[in-house]
C-alpha cells in the first residue's frame, strides 16, 4: 500500500508533509462510531489536524465497512487489522495475532508514516512495538487512564496486572504522552515513574461552534437531563431516586447494561424518567439546549465530554466531586459539586433550582470555561505542536 503524497479535498489540491499512523482502541472500528452516531465527533479533531498536511492511516479493528466509511474522508486512509483474518478467541488472541502478523503485513505502510500515535491506552503496546521496530516516534494517548478507573471498580486481579503492565511498556517505551486530566498526571507520574517532562495535558476537546448555547429556545425547567452510558460507574440510581425526592424529571440520553434495572427502579419509587436512547452528535446540541440543569453523579470519570459538550451549550452542571469531574468544575462558579449518595445530590440539584441569579451565573462561567481551555481549535493547535515537538522542526 502506497500513501499518496497529494490528495484533493472537494475542488482544493492538499500536499502531504506528515504521515501519521493512528491505532485505534482495541476493538474499536469506524463503523462502530458510525452506528453509535459518535463518527462526526471522534474524527473531527484528525480532519481539522489534516488541514497541516497531515495524512493520517488508521489502523482499526473493523473490516471492510470501515474501508468505505473512510470514502467520506479523503485526508485519511484505513487499514482493518483483520479484514482477511477473523479470530474468534477474542480481542487478546486477535492483538498477539496483529503483534506477530504486522511487521511483514503493513511493513511498507509503516515505513512511510513519520509519527505512531494511539487514540487510547487499550492496544497502545501493538504501536509503541511497532514503532520502536520500525524506528518511529510514537505519542501514546489516553482519553482516560484506564488503570486509574479500574481501581475503583471489581476488575478482576489478573486483568489489572496485564493493564498495569501494558500500560507500563506503552507509558516507558513511547516518546510523548498525551492525558486528558492534571489527576491522570499525576497517577501516571507516580504509578509508571514517566518523566514528567515528556506528559502533555491536553483536554478533551468540544466543538463549541456546534454545542453553544440557542438563547430562542423553550427551556424544560420542571426537568433535568444527563447523558452517558448506563453503567454501573454513573451512578445513575442515585440520580433517579434523588430526583424522585424533588418530585423532579428526568430525561436520561444513552444506552447500557443497566437499561432494564433503572426502568424497574424508577418505576418502583414512581419517579418521572424517560429513557431516550442514543442521538447523533449533531442532534445532541439542539437536545441539551432544552433544559437548563444537566447533571452527571459518577463514582469516577476520566475527562466526560459529556460534561463537557453541555457546560458549552451554557447549561448549569452538577457533578459529583470525583476524579475526572472535579477538575473541570470550580463549586459555585462554574457548576456544582456534590458527593454521589442521593441526599447530597437532591441537595445541589435544589440550590440550583432555588436560585435564579446561581444558575444564570454558572451558566455564563461554564461556557466561558469551555471556550477557554477545551474549545476544538485550541486543542488542534495543542496537539500539532505536541507532534511538532516530538518530531523536530524536519518533521523526522
Amino acid at each position: 500500500m502506497t500513501i499518496s503524497g497529494e490528495y484533493f479535498e472537494g475542488s482544493v489540491k492538499r500536499k502531504v508533509d506528515m504521515v501519521v499512523c493512528l491505532f485505534m482502541t482495541r476493538g474499536v472500528s469506524l463503523f462502530m462510531w458510525d452506528k453509535i452516531g459518535i463518527i462526526d465527533r471522534e474524527i473531527k479533531i484528525y480532519e481539522r489536524l489534516s488541514r497541516n498536511n497531515i495524512r493520517y492511516v488508521f489502523f482499526t479493528y473493523g473490516d471492510s465497512r470501515d474501508v468505505e466509511i473512510a470514502q467520506r474522508y479523503p485526508w485519511a486512509q484505513v487499514v482493518p487489522l483483520f479484514l482477511k483474518r477473523r479470530s474468534r478467541r477474542g480481542l487478546w488472541w486477535m492483538n498477539i495475532l496483529s503483534l506477530v502478523t504486522a511487521p511483514w503485513r503493513y511493513g511498507a505502510i509503516f515505513r512511510q508514516c513519520n509519527l505512531f500515535k494511539t487514540n487510547q491506552i487499550t492496544g497502545a503496546w501493538l504501536a509503541v512495538l511497532m514503532a520502536r521496530l520500525f524506528g518511529k516516534k510514537v505519542l501514546v494517548r489516553a482519553g482516560y487512564e484506564a488503570l486509574q478507573n479500574s481501581l475503583y471498580c471489581r476488575s478482576h486481579p489478573i486483568r489489572k496486572v496485564m493493564l498495569f503492565v501494558s500500560s507500563f511498556l506503552s507509558y516507558t517505551f513511547s516518546d510523548a504522552v498525551i492525558l486528558t486530566s492534571q489527576e491522570s498526571r499525576i497517577f501516571v507520574r507516580n504509578t509508571f515513574g514517566v518523566n514528567p517532562a515528556k506528559i502533555h495535558v491536553i483536554s478533551n476537546y468540544v466543538d463549541t461552534d456546534l454545542f453553544m448555547p440557542h438563547e430562542s429556545t423553550h427551556r424544560k425547567t420542571d426537568r433535568v437531563v444527563f447523558v452517558g452510558r448506563l453503567s454501573g460507574e454513573k451512578n445513575i440510581s442515585n440520580l433517579i431516586a434523588a430526583c424522585g425526592m424533588l418530585g423532579l424529571g428526568l430525561d436520561i440520553i444513552g444506552k447500557g447494561s443497566l437499561l432494564e434495572l433503572l426502568r424497574n427502579e424508577a418505576s418502583a419509587i414512581g419517579a418521572d424518567v424517560i429513557f431516550y436512547g442514543t442521538v447523533s452528535n449533531e442532534e445532541l446540541p439542539c437536545i441539551l439546549n432544552q433544559y437548563d440543569l444537566f447533571v452527571l453523579p459518577s463514582l469516577y470519570e476520566g475527562n466526560p465530554k459529556a460534561l463537557l459538550e453541555a457546560m458549552s451549550c451554557g447549561l448549569a452542571v452538577v457533578g459529583t466531586d470525583v476524579q475526572g469531574i472535579r477538575e473541570n468544575i470550580v463549586h459555585g462558579f462554574s457548576g456544582i459539586l456534590c458527593m454521589t449518595d442521593v441526599t447530597s445530590i437532591a441537595d445541589a440539584i435544589g440550590e440550583l433550582l432555588s436560585d435564579r441569579k446561581l444558575m444564570e451565573r454558572i451558566k455564563y462561567n461554564a461556557r466561558r470555561y469551555i471556550e477557554r481551555t477545551c474549545s476544538l481549535v485550541g486543542v488542534v493547535e495543542r496537539e500539532l505542536k505536541c507532534y511538532k515537538s516530538i518530531l523536530g522542526t524536519s518533521n523526522g
